[in-house]
């Protein structure tokens, strides 16, 4: 297998010596930041909180986005439930029926009363 091509890696200033102490070496102090630092720490920021507000905003619609589905089903089962649920109104029988009825020697039609359970 052939070897991966590595970074050419740039010398870096030179090491600290003896006499100086680690934490001094190469670091500025933050008076001695350049100005451009300051910039970029406010670039970083803003971004960051750009990226918190879009996360945020599409949690916010990926939400509403699962509640209207809910809604919806859940509406559209209510309506089938009501839908197959629902008592039939009491009608009249048909003057044919009344007819037929009194042909073929039945005794008078009887309706249930406007206030029966279910009517």
């Amino acid at each position: 297998m052939a070897k991966k091509k590595q970074k050419k890696r740039h010398p870096h200033s030179r090491p600290p010596g003896p006499g100086t102490p680690k934490s001094a070496a190469g670091k500025k102090s933050p008076k001695e930041a350049p100005a451009g630092a300051k910039d970029r720490r406010a670039n970083k920021e803003a971004a960051r909180i750009a990226r918190e507000r879009a996360r945020k905003a599409q949690a916010r619609r990926g939400a509403t986005r699962r509640a209207m589905y809910a809604s919806v089903i859940g509406l559209v089962a209510f309506a089938v439930f009501t839908f197959f649920t629902r008592a039939d109104t009491v009608k009249d029988l048909p003057q044919a029926a009344i007819n037929a009825a009194k042909s073929a020697g039945c005794t008078t039609d009887e309706t249930p009363a406007d206030d029966a359970p279910g009517g």
